[in-house]
């Protein structure tokens, strides 16, 4: 079971669509213009958007480009649908940001299918941002430890070359300032979940 935006304009065919989704138990949510989608979009955060190319106010190349650019929204599933003949509507919508395109009339079988491929594609697509945000959080972790341990060094070189100079509790003392930065710096450090 998947949210589903279904944006369309006509309501005959709005209608039909929103009953093949529904057979498939899919929790459905009905624009009939892309600026609605849009801000439903934003707000629902759906699975998968189904949404016509030809729509009053936002056409669904527009509504593509918009999602794409929306917080939280980069990793929806989107289909673009027609019933306009030929590639450029296909290509100018896969450029605009769509995943799939499908023509009217819409077959059920074919729609549940591409509706599969969708929730699937969109798992993936969160597992991948949540590796990322994973990874960049290992980094800042990796450099603040690099840091640490620099400054560790810094620090018994620093008393290294006061104990040569024959000055031991100067080394003493730099070891233990660094020793107390160092401390320091990594109770700062938290480390990311795995």
């Amino acid at each position: 079971m998947a949210r589903i935006l279904l944006v369309e304009d006509e309501d005959v065919q709005r209608k039909a669509v929103e009953a093949m989704l529904k057979s498939g138990d899919h929790v459905v949510l009905l624009a009939t213009n892309g600026a609605q989608a849009l801000v439903l979009a934003q707000d629902k955060k759906p699975d998968v958007i189904l949404s016509d190319l030809s729509m009053p106010k936002m056409d669904g190349k527009t509504l593509c480009e918009k999602i794409r650019s929306s917080p939280g929204l980069e990793s929806t599933y989107i289909i673009v649908v027609t019933g306009m003949e030929g590639e450029v509507p296909r290509l100018e919508s896969m450029l605009a940001g769509a995943d799939d395109f499908v023509r009217k009339p819409i077959q059920r079988e074919d729609l549940m299918h591409r509706l599969e491929i969708g929730v699937t594609m969109r798992s993936l697509r969160r597992e991948v941002h949540d590796l990322k945000a994973k990874a960049g959080a290992f980094q800042k972790t990796q450099d603040s430890l690099a840091s640490a341990l620099d400054a560790a060094l810094r620090g018994i070189e620093d008393g290294v070359s006061r104990l040569n100079a024959g000055d031991p509790p100067g080394a003493l003392a730099l070891l233990q300032d660094s020793h107390e930065a160092v401390r320091q710096a990594l109770s700062k450090i938290s480390l990311p979940e795995a």
